[in-house]
């Protein structure tokens, strides 16, 4: 395999992880939609403790949401061209290792 095949395989596979956490990310965009009784149980259940309550929780829980879409949908955007967006690539490997 040249040098030149095994860098579009390496493109190939992060632009599918990068894709792939694009989705991952932008499904929470469905936490804003479920009801707060919805809410009310899955916390606990996810072992996050009682749901507290008050409307800072509930502008929190769905402020946040949206923010993990920007997120993805950053992801998805830096992953339709890779090579020219590298230095986007490299400040998203940076922000996940710390």
């Amino acid at each position: 395999m040249t040098r030149n095949n095994h860098q579009k395989g390496s493109v190939g596979w992060l632009r599918l992880l990068f894709q792939v956490l694009a989705v991952g990310v932008s499904l929470r965009l469905t936490l804003p939609l479920l009801p707060r009784g919805w809410l009310e149980r899955l916390i606990p259940f996810f072992g996050l403790g009682p749901y507290p309550d008050g409307p800072a929780m509930d502008y929190l829980l769905r402020t946040t949401s949206v923010i993990y879409l920007f997120g993805g949908l950053f992801c998805w955007l830096v992953s339709r061209d890779l090579l020219r967006n590298e230095p986007w690539v490299r400040f998203e490997w940076h922000v996940d290792k710390s």
